[in-house]
């Protein structure tokens, strides 16, 4: 087939061909290019859209805050979880309300007769309510929860007269009853006691202070010197300094429990006696000497037998490193739980037991400090009958049970009409302290 048609004209087809792709090509990727940016304006275009709502948003969110006043909300949300950790900061530290309440019978004045008492829900605080017998007793009883260190000082001047047999010196007072005492200075701010004592050269006086002065570093230290008169009264401490293999030849003691050893434990403020006996019965008599002594600060105790006669190495003594008991199964089982069974002695007091017994602790820490004569002279001459003689100052902290104590109601008085008694409603609110100690005084004792 010839091709007719001009060269020149064949090259103008050829080229004008190419120029039509060319434009072809062009215009798609002009178009291309107008609809990228069309995109990329309306993506921006959306964008800044959705962040101008957004900060609409966020200003609307906070005038709706400020308007329903939410940061009060979150304040007591706030005051709640406080709270809660607070009442759980009360628990660990194990308020028992048997001891509470024994606690707050040593600050209470006659005719004060506490009816309920309850936890705080939002605080570390409890609610007391009181029925009492008199009128005007509201303050009274505000005050004395609210200084305790007037009441930690009398309470300590009983125990180191009675049950020291260490005379207090310094300032005398008048009581109401008109009896002469010596004065304290007491700083609430502080949280301290100071007082005088009085103690002669002789060596009997030389050991009552050395102990006296032992015992003021530890609350259980100072709780085992006020019981350890009435447990060596009652022979309780023959075997205390004996040698382990000559306990047994000590005679008359007969059913006697008899202690060998104690140990303090100011984590949970108690003192465990380890007690030799030949029963449960007989180391009780042990726990009722506790229970009872005018000048223990225990007030509750109880007894168990020693872990090492549930194991395998049951009635050991370690220090005879023989066995001295045998474990027997309640009536007459040849099989049973540990927790049935009994320790049965194979010598005289073979059985070991545990007296644990829980104390007040009146005072975080003390020191005694020797008088020069110039001192003397001014804080207790010898010349002047407002004055009893002293050798020594102690100074001594302490940590109350309340901080704050509030009045929220008193009711007037009123008269049962069948018993004639008088019931006289106070309200209160009473605050722990920061590092407030629940543990009681002996309801037997002196205090």
């Amino acid at each position: 087939m010839i091709n007719l048609i001009p060269e020149d004209h064949r090259e103008q087809v050829k080229y004008g061909r190419k120029n039509s792709q060319i434009l072809t090509w062009l215009s798609t990727v002009a178009f291309g290019a107008i609809i990228l940016l069309a995109v990329a304006l309306v993506g921006r275009l959306t964008i800044q859209t959705a962040k101008n709502q957004a900060l609409e948003q966020k200003v609307a969110i906070e005038e709706q805050i400020t308007a329903s006043d939410l940061s009060l909300v979150e304040k007591d949300y706030n005051s709640f979880v406080n709270g809660v950790g607070s009442v759980k900061k009360v628990y660990q530290q194990q308020i028992l309300y048997s001891r509470l309440i024994r606690k707050m019978a040593t600050l209470l004045p006659p005719g004060a007769r506490l009816t309920t008492i309850s936890l705080s829900d939002k605080d570390r605080a409890v609610n007391l309510n009181f029925d009492n017998d008199k009128d005007g007793l509201g303050p009274t009883i505000q005050i004395n929860l609210q200084n305790q260190g007037a009441q930690i000082a009398e309470k300590n001047r009983l125990l180191t007269e009675t049950g020291f047999s260490i005379k207090t010196g310094g300032k005398l007072q008048l009581e109401p009853n008109g009896t002469l005492l010596t004065e304290p200075t007491v700083s609430a701010a502080s949280k301290t006691v100071e007082y005088y004592i009085n103690s002669g050269d002789s060596t009997g006086d030389v050991a009552k202070l050395a102990e006296y002065t032992a015992s003021l570093s530890s609350g259980g230290e100072y709780a085992y010197a006020l019981a350890k008169p009435s447990l060596t009264n009652a022979n309780y401490l023959k075997w205390l300094d004996e040698p382990a293999d000559t306990r047994a030849l000590i005679t008359g003691l007969e059913t006697l429990p008899q202690m060998v050893d104690y140990s303090v434990d100011e984590a949970s403020k108690s003192v465990d006696f380890i007690v030799r006996a030949d029963s449960i019965s007989d180391a009780k008599k042990f726990e009722s000497i506790l229970n009872t002594s005018p000048n223990s600060q225990f007030i509750e105790t109880y007894v168990f037998e020693d872990g090492d006669y549930q194991t395998k190495n049951k009635c050991t003594d370690k220090k005879l490193n023989k066995q001295t008991c045998e474990t027997i199964c309640r009536n007459n089982l040849s099989e049973c739980e540990v927790s049935d069974k009994d320790c049965k002695p194979k010598v005289a007091k073979g059985c070991q037991y545990v007296v644990r017994a829980y104390y007040d602790e009146l005072f975080t820490g003390a020191k005694v400090e020797k008088l020069d004569a110039a001192t003397i002279k001014t804080v207790c001459p010898s010349e002047n009958a407002e004055y009893l003689p002293c050798t020594h100052k102690v100074t001594a902290t302490y940590e109350p049970l309340f901080e704050k104590v509030d009045i929220n109601r008193i009711t007037q008085c009123s008269i049962d009409q069948t018993t004639g008694v008088q019931s006289c409603i106070v309200e209160m609110r009473a605050e722990f302290g920061a590092n407030a100690k629940f543990y009681l005084v002996n309801a037997g004792g002196t205090s």
